[in-house]
């Protein structure tokens, strides 16, 4: 099989689906975190070629199912979770509510590496059914690759969001490490330990780069650039999720 995978940022530039946001800590900016640190490792220790996508959740889901055609290949979400009910924390994954023994095996074997490394709560797997019988996420749902979508940690909860803040470079390799370990046993590849490759920061660099192949926001990127508001965070989304 191939060595194609998918890495999916969580509610990514997402109007409609804009992820947790509590006890100061936002889940869209630490998806992009863990999201950016993993992508590299990926390609460059690894040799995989990586599929992602930026931009609203049905042109995601179409993107996913171009590249990624098939149940052999692996989509892992990227998320983490918040709750009404503020005393519920903890690590889990969710996955479709048709998964075969394999997939439950890995989506476990994800949880189960987080909770070791951060000392979490394991709060095991999550499948959900709609009123139709079918499955309730719409990744999971709309998407050919199997999903396996992580909840690292719960926002809203005080315990959580204060580990997190006070281990924050902890939290978000154990996240990295967890995800490249997951990959590796689903391709069978092995495992080379806790590397790292350096995130890109050359932010001009990266505007040349975005503007030779993004037609839709390259006006915009050039607005945003020329009156110096937050255009490194957006095009720092853009390269990061750059089509293949």
């Amino acid at each position: 099989m191939e060595k194609t995978v998918g890495l999916d940022v969580g509610h990514i530039d997402d109007p409609v689906y804009t992820g947790a946001f509590a006890n100061g800590l936002s889940e869209r900016e630490l998806n992009m975190e863990v999201y950016k640190r993993l992508r590299p490792i990926i390609i460059n220790d690894y040799g995989f070629k990586v599929i992602s996508v930026y931009g609203q959740i049905q042109d995601r889901y179409s993107w996913y199912n171009k590249n990624l055609p098939s149940n052999e290949y692996l989509l892992c979400s990227i998320h983490h979770d918040g709750n009404p009910n503020t005393s519920i924390n903890g690590t889990m994954a969710l996955c479709s509510v048709f998964s075969n023994s394999r997939t439950i095996e890995h989506a476990k074997y994800w949880v189960k590496e987080m909770c070791k490394s951060c000392g979490f709560k394991n709060r095991g797997l999550l499948q959900r059914k709609n009123s139709y019988g079918r499955d309730y996420y719409g990744m999971i749902r709309e998407t050919k690759p199997i999903v396996i979508l992580g909840e690292a940690a719960v926002l809203t909860n005080k315990s959580n969001a204060d580990y997190i803040k006070n281990n924050y470079e902890k939290f978000i390799n154990s996240q990295v490490q967890a995800y490249v370990k997951l990959i590796c046993k689903w391709y069978n590849v092995k495992y080379k330990g806790n590397t790292s490759t350096p995130v890109k920061k050359d932010y001009e660099a990266i505007l040349k780069e975005v503007s030779k192949w993004s037609h839709v926001y390259l006006e915009d990127l050039k607005t945003i650039h020329k009156d110096g508001h937050n255009w490194k965070g957006l095009i720092e989304k853009l390269y990061y999720t750059k089509p293949k």
